[in-house]
């Protein structure tokens, strides 16, 4: 019940990067149904990796880390593992 009620608050906290996203899958259903339909078989991964830009900085944000920000002694390892994060 925690994780269900911690994404419903984050998806609201954040509330136009999720209509953004919802917008992304939209515009590959109408592509895939009235344009091209075998865009199914890239479709998802397109639509996976678009929004995969927009939730990288939104869990950089929820769990804590932010590129601007020096901790200390412990700053630039953070910053380096998140930078392992984003090349992912």
């Amino acid at each position: 019940m925690g994780h269900l009620k911690n994404s419903l608050m984050v998806g609201m906290r954040f509330i136009w990067c999720t209509a953004l996203m919802a917008l992304v899958y939209f515009a590959m259903v109408v592509v895939v149904v009235r344009v091209f339909t075998p865009a199914v078989i890239f479709g998802v991964g397109l639509c996976a990796l678009l929004c995969s830009y927009l939730l990288v900085n939104i869990f950089g944000v929820v769990g804590g880390r932010s590129k601007g920000r020096n901790g200390g002694e412990s700053g630039e390892e953070e910053e380096d593992s998140y930078d392992n994060f984003r090349r992912i």
